[in-house]
């Protein structure tokens, strides 16, 4: 199953003040407003994985004023956010992952987040698996309004599934 919002971070969105994946996380349309609660006993997956960075990192669209990127709020958002999905999955096996739009200094600057992430959550919450963090290879995606394309996606896919694969010992 792939939950997704087009342009939602994890503490905040690319070029919008709307809510963040932490305020959606737990609705079943994925919006703020929704009164209907996603069911997290109808599945139990075996992997979560979680792909947020790319538009918090974002500059935006140049008009809107956007301040600089804040490591530190991202940081514990990410680790807040990642204790209420253990808190519905505490067994799941999660893999954080890297931006493959994202490259340089910025895909650096998010790698480094997310080892920070790990480290505390690993700190912080007893008896989970060990985090992967996995590092997607850049790539300039060929979608709309810098979204991967299918054919973007196939190769996202491939990439993971070798990993995946090992992580549920098929």
């Amino acid at each position: 199953m792939l939950s997704s919002v087009s342009g939602i971070g994890i503490y905040r969105n690319w070029n919008s003040d709307g809510p963040v994946m932490p305020e959606v996380y737990e609705s079943a349309y994925l919006t703020k407003d929704s009164s209907q609660r996603w069911d997290f006993k109808t599945n139990t997956p075996d992997i979560v994985s979680i792909a947020l960075g790319t538009n918090d990192l974002s500059d935006g669209d140049g008009i809107k004023k956007r301040l600089p990127f804040d490591s530190s709020l991202f940081v514990s958002n990410y680790i807040k956010f990642l204790k209420t999905v253990y808190s519905h999955y505490p067994k799941t096996q999660v893999v954080l992952l890297s931006s493959p739009m994202l490259d340089g200094q910025k895909a650096k600057l998010l790698f480094n987040c997310l080892i920070a992430v790990k480290e505390e959550v690993t700190l912080s919450v007893p008896g989970i698996k060990p985090i992967v963090l996995y590092r997607f290879k850049p790539m300039q995606p060929k979608g709309c309004s810098y979204h991967p394309s299918k054919e973007d996606h196939q190769v996202l896919a491939d990439e993971l599934e070798g990993v995946f694969k090992e992580l549920v010992g098929s």
